[in-house]
């Protein structure tokens, strides 16, 4: 528009045309600015990372901000990072809670916003060639990943990250509430797709080049060794149970009880997606009860084998065969840990139950009854189907079919007989 035109329009009517050139510029300043990565913003960025996670945040190495740190800002925040540095709470003694090398880390605004407010930090994605975790829980509940200015009553949400790909790193895990100390060493390997095998074929000699882990601590006094092995490289986390499936190995052991798990699953720490053939075998089924947040009283030795399934709130046991003590079961149970508390759904069948390899006698008067109270189980709901072809109840009680269904409810259990069964 030439300015005798210009000239010539009243003023009112050229400041429509002004503003729209200048957003235009300002535009595509900005697209200039973001593909450059915002220079100047590395510093600001930790500041305001900072300040918004009430938690020390750097990027520098040996004090100094590297030119090469980019930062986006467009609909969220993402920075890419020689070198990333999370610290620790006030409380800690630890150096930091997150150091990370070769570092690609994103947030959403609210995610910072919710962890000002006191929830726990959420990260969307963490890229790193090599990490290190330091993470721990006080018996007060207060946990290093708890930042911000509220509350500390969250639970446990290990590992905070969507989406979380590691190339070589450690995670040292600390907490006083579950009882747990746990050190983990992994690392990864490229593989060719070529060379993958199915999860139905993969065994210890063929899943390498992928992600392999070592653990090892304590649980509940008890010692942990874990052995992972991928067919190719893994992410850490990724909270999508639709995600890519790898096949895996793995061997763990809680004390005298020892498991292979050989299947696939979408990550390696949360075992999302898990689809799995398993064995295991101890000197009480108390040990892997507990892992799946079920209590039971030790009792007779155990070899089992079956197949599981399982993602964040929900898994499926398929027992094919349960040697328990002298007794020969099996069976299909269901856990809904969506639930408070959570419930168990299924059923349990056999051809012998040795009733002591599983409990004490039942007393006459306790058989007389079909509602009893349970209160040491008030933390698990249950209702189960059972139909067992013979069943040795002690001295007191002929041997007899158990047919019919359990229940247990806020403690309260309850049999309700199906036909056949006397007791």
């Amino acid at each position: 528009m030439s300015t005798a035109i210009l000239a010539i329009v009243p003023r009112y009517r050229r400041w429509p045309a002004v503003l729209g050139s200048l957003a235009a510029v300002l535009a595509v300043v900005v697209v200039c600015l973001e593909v450059l990565g915002w220079p100047f913003l590395a510093e600001p960025m930790q500041r305001w990372l900072s300040g918004s996670l009430h938690r020390r945040v750097s990027f520098a190495i040996d004090g100094q901000t590297p030119a090469s740190v980019v930062v986006r800002v467009l609909g969220r925040v993402r920075v890419e990072a020689p070198q990333l540095v999370i610290g620790p709470p006030a409380w800690s003694k630890t150096q930091h809670m997150i150091r990370a090398s070769d570092a690609v880390v994103s947030f959403h605004y609210s995610d910072l916003w919710n962890a000002w407010r006191g929830e726990p930090l959420r990260i969307r994605m963490l890229e790193a060639d090599e990490l290190e975790a330091d993470i721990e829980r006080l018996a007060d509940g207060r946990a290093s990943w708890q930042v911000g200015t509220g509350a500390d009553e969250h639970g446990l949400q290990l590992p905070l990250f969507d989406e979380l790909k590691v190339r070589n790193g450690s995670l040292r895990w600390r907490d006083a509430v579950a009882d747990l100390r746990l050190v983990v060493e992994c690392k990864t390997s490229d593989a060719s797709a070529d060379a993958m095998p199915s999860a139905a074929s993969a065994s210890a000699a063929t899943l390498s080049g992928g992600l392999a882990c070592n653990a090892h601590g304590q649980w509940h006094k008890q010692p942990v060794g874990i052995v992972l092995q991928t067919a190719a490289p893994l992410a850490w986390v990724n909270r999508d149970p639709a995600g890519e499936r790898v096949p895996l190995l793995l061997n763990a052991s809680i004390g005298d009880t020892h498991a292979t798990v050989q299947g696939s699953a979408v990550d390696a720490l949360g075992l999302r997606g898990l689809k799995a053939r398993f064995e295991a075998e101890g000197t009480s089924l108390a040990d892997m009860a507990q892992v799946m947040d079920v209590r039971l009283i030790p009792r007779a030795a155990f070899r089992a084998a079956g197949s599981f399934t399982a993602d964040d709130l929900h898994w499926r046991l398929d027992l094919d065969k349960l040697l328990l003590g002298t007794s020969t079961l099996s069976g299909s149970i269901e856990a809904d840990r969506g639930r408070t508390p959570p419930q168990l759904t299924g059923r349990i069948d056999g051809a012998w139950l040795a009733w002591r390899d599983i409990a004490e006698a039942p007393s006459v008067s306790l058989a007389s009854r079909t509602r009893t109270d349970l209160g040491a189980f008030r933390t698990l709901d249950a209702d189960l189907s059972i139909d067992i072809a013979q069943v040795d109840f002690g001295d007191a009680f002929p041997r007899q079919p158990l047919k019919g269904r359990w229940r247990l409810l806020n403690g309260h259990s309850e049999w309700l007989p199906g036909a056949g069964t006397k007791f």
